[in-house]
């Protein structure tokens, strides 16, 4: 098997899946900046890991929210970035399975559809969503073939649910937007479902047969007058860090597939939350929003 970090050469048509219809479809992405911005939280006032964490993101005067990665770093009031590494064993991890877990909870088959053609016929078939998921799988990689150049496994042994044992905790994404969070068994040799759960806090895509397009008026998608619906795989994006010797993770997420069917995304729909995990019991501490006087 070879390394899930070789870097595969992807077809023509695969390249031309492209982040163009990821860039076009969420074409919102803040490029100004505004001259006052912060973190404002509406959820979790009082509590020392919000507040702690709104001033540490605040500090740095942030012009537009972090959208990919948030600057913890090191902090004298408690907070400890994760440092994630590549794979160390190539070998007995479990890419394929990753990557299939991941599609079938989580990717929108329309996002791997090539032609807008393709759009207007679709009809939830098996053998369109078998298409849009041959698609997937050739523009992320396999095993077998080695995985394409902006697709990363990164690990980090972690004590994700605070019970004082380590658990493999892998950090996924398949172009550098999305990054997603599953935990592995203690070899690291397969998924910890269970485990997983914990860390996973958005809905699952659902159906894959069920609207994964709504209406559009962007010029970009004039032919169809449909674009696709943003999915967790490519724009929910987490992180782990430690405050005061207890473990947390984050979650930057608009809106679950459900209310995202309905109408295309704002900035105000962007939410970004902090979870701790104890033992089996998950807890939403904080959740904040950007606030800027460029709106």
């Amino acid at each position: 098997m070879k390394s899930p970090l070789d870097k595969s050469a992807m077809c023509h048509v695969a390249r031309h899946i492209s982040h163009a219809f990821v860039a076009s479809a969420f074409s919102f992405t803040i490029t100004a900046a505004p001259v006052q911005a912060a973190y404002v939280l509406e959820r979790g006032s009082g509590v020392a890991v919000c507040d702690g964490y709104r001033d540490h993101l605040n500090a740095a005067s942030p012009r537009a929210p972090y959208v990919t990665e948030r600057p913890i770093g090191e902090s004298p009031k408690g907070f400890k970035s994760t440092r994630w590494t590549y794979v160390p064993d190539a070998k007995t991890f479990p890419a394929d399975k990753v990557v299939e877990f991941f599609w079938e909870r989580d990717a929108n088959p329309a996002l791997h559809l090539i032609y807008p053609q393709q759009w207007l016929d679709w009809r939830g078939t098996p053998a369109q969503i078998k298409q849009a998921k041959e698609n997937f799988l050739q523009r992320v990689g396999r095993e077998e073939t080695g995985y394409a150049s902006n697709v990363s496994f990164l690990m980090r042994r972690l004590d994700i649910d605070n019970d004082g044992k380590v658990e493999p905790v892998v950090r996924f994404s398949i172009d550098g937007f999305g990054k997603v969070l599953i935990i592995l068994t203690p070899k690291g040799d397969d998924i910890d479902y269970e485990k997983s759960k914990l860390v996973l806090r958005h809905a699952e895509w659902g159906d894959k047969s069920v609207s994964p397009f709504r209406k559009s008026t962007n010029p970009a998608f004039e032919r169809s007058g449909l674009e696709p619906v943003e999915d967790a795989l490519s724009r929910a994006t987490y992180d782990v860090f430690t405050f005061q010797g207890k473990t947390y993770f984050d979650q930057w997420w608009l809106r679950e597939p459900s209310e995202a069917r309905s109408r295309p995304p704002s900035m105000d729909d962007w939410r970004l939350r902090i979870y701790q995990a104890d033992h089996k019991r998950v807890s939403e501490l904080c959740m904040l929003r950007f606030e800027s006087d460029s709106k």
